[in-house]
This record gives C-alpha cells, structure tokens and sequence, in this order.
C-alpha cells in the first residue's frame, strides 16, 4: 500500500508539473493569469477581518490586469460573497432604512443595488464601484460610507436617498482582473443604445430615469500614489475642487508628475493638483451626467498604504456628499 502511495504521488506531481508547464506554454495570457491565480502565486500579506486580502503581485506579463506597467502593486482582492453577506447584514440591521434591490442581467447575473431611503429626500446621491475589478478599494469604501451613513444622524443625510451600485463588474472584481476580455472595458460601455456587457445594460435600464444629483464613481489608479478626482469638462460646480481641497496637499496628484500621462498623450485636463476633468464617452459618470447628475470618478492611489488609503478615501467621499 506504502509503495502504492509513493508511486501515486510521484505521478501526481509530474502529472501537476506537466499540466503547469503546458498552461504556461500553449494557452493565452487571460487562462494563464487564470492557472497562476489557482497556483497560489500570489502571497497574502493582511488580513481584514476576512473581507479583503491585501496582495502584492507581479504583472509583469500579466496583460490583462494593467497592459504596459510591469511593476509591483498593492491589490485588494475582495471575498465577494463575505461582502455581500455584510451589505445585507447592514440592511437587516437598519430597521427598514436600506432595502436590497437586485437586477438581473441577461446572462443570468445580478447586480446588487442597495438603497437608503429618506422620506422627505431632498437630493439623491449615487456611490458606485468596482467597474473595474482590479480596483476592488473602492467597493469597501463604498460599504464603509453605508455604515457611516446609518450610524450618522444628522439632518443633512436626512435629506438625501443613496443608491450604492458596489459590484459593478462583480466577476472580474472576484478575479482580481481589470475586466474579463469577452466583455471589455465596462467604463467604455455606458452607453443608452448599443453594444455593452449584460451587467452594464441592466444598470443603465434602472438608473435612465432616475433623477441623480450626485454620482460618485470610486475608483483605484493602481500606478498611482496621490488622490485624484475627474469631473466631467463642462461641470463648474466646484464640486471637485471643494472636496480635494478639503485634503493634504501632499495625498494630491499633480498630473505631470504622475508616469503614465508622460508615457502616452492623456485625455485628461489638469484644473489644479488632484482635480481632472475629461469627457470620456462610454464612462458611468459620463452616463449619468447625461442625465443631470454632478458625475464624479474619485481615484484612489495603488501605490498607497491601504489602510491608511482607506481612511482618506473616506473622508473624501464624505467630504463630496456633505458638499451636495
């Protein structure tokens, strides 16, 4: 039986090592990702309290997570389904002030919308995250706000209906991958007519007639170590530039000194360190401006103790809502 075993074993591990090399040797860049990925390549460096795990990875090679910057990030990767069982936690502890819609897309998946309802609502804000799922800091911040925002008492949330899209692109975001190929970039799909990803056309038939004042989109720039937001070109609200103010001026981007814009042209336009603008089509925050909507994609830096990216990310975020 012994002897059995170790010739099992033997076999097995060739057997793993032969199926390894032939994944990294026949089959493409995305399934490759895939194999590494299941291989355990990647080394946990934190836990928090089993929602995220912050990793270190090289993507060097690594084509569809972030094409043309070889280097080592930070990348939270979110436990999707710890984090909804806290969302719904959430809800069934707010004593029917946040209700749990979800959509179904045409594949078959769903988009979790959760709403916090003011009966005398003056405003109604939107925190999206997670369009792309390499930037999964910008959901747990969005889970964050919720609970400040129930815990919070004050008149001016009062007055003001949230609706947190957070697993916008909710498969890639369980990957860890920036989008999955088949579909593309969700943040060049938001379009009212045409081709888009199921996930995304559900998301535009629900929020096409509603009337949003404020759209935040939170996002994570994984080549980036400051904060910045983007506005659209035409908004003079001042908006933006209220919230980065509001921060260290040392956690705001300048745009020349960030890496990429000085590799390649960049559509966006500097208004003061840490304020963008662009009019992107096909953006979620091009969408709902469209519609109205003061539109807003807040970055948050990857090169970023997260933690502590975490805490400012907050802060912002709250700073913008408080604003509207």
């Amino acid at each position: 039986m012994l002897v059995l075993y170790r010739e099992f074993s033997i076999s097995y591990f060739k057997f793993s090592s032969l199926f390894v090399l032939v994944l990294h040797l026949a089959l493409p860049s995305v399934v490759q990702a895939e194999a590494r990925h299941c291989i355990g390549l990647f080394q946990s460096q934190a836990n928090h309290a089993g929602l995220f795990d912050v990793r270190e990875m090289e993507v060097k090679g690594y084509a569809l997570r972030r094409p043309g910057f070889p280097l080592k990030k930070q990348n939270v990767l979110l436990n999707i389904e710890k984090y909804i069982q806290d969302f719904d936690q959430l809800t069934r502890g707010s004593s029917g002030r946040m209700i749990r819609q979800t959509l179904f897309a045409q594949d078959g998946s769903r988009v979790e919308v959760y709403r916090i309802h003011r009966a005398r609502a003056k405003k109604r804000v939107l925190i999206s995250a997670g369009v792309h799922g390499d930037e999964a800091l910008g959901s747990v911040v969005a889970l964050d706000l919720a609970k400040q925002i129930l815990r919070e008492t004050s008149r001016a949330y009062n007055s003001i209906e949230f609706i947190f899209i957070p697993l916008v692109n909710k498969e890639a975001l369980r990957l860890g991958y920036r989008y999955l190929r088949e579909e593309g970039d969700y943040n060049r799909a938001f379009h009212r007519d045409g081709p888009a990803p199921p996930r995304v056309k559900s998301i535009v038939k629900e929020l096409e007639d509603i009337k949003i004042d404020l759209h935040l989109d939170l996002h994570q720039s994984m080549s980036s170590s400051h904060f910045f937001v983007i506005r659209m070109d035409r908004d003079d609200s001042g908006l933006s530039e209220f919230g980065v103010r509001s921060m260290e001026e040392s956690d705001r981007m300048v745009l020349s000194d960030y890496k990429p814009f000085r590799i390649k042209p960049t559509p966006y336009k500097e208004i003061e360190p840490g304020v963008m603008s662009s009019s992107n089509p096909g953006t979620f925050k091009s969408f709902t401006s469209n519609r109205g909507a003061i539109s807003i994609t807040v970055e948050a830096p990857g090169l970023f103790p997260v933690k502590q990216a975490r805490e400012i990310y907050l802060q912002l975020v709250q700073t913008l809502v408080d604003a509207i």
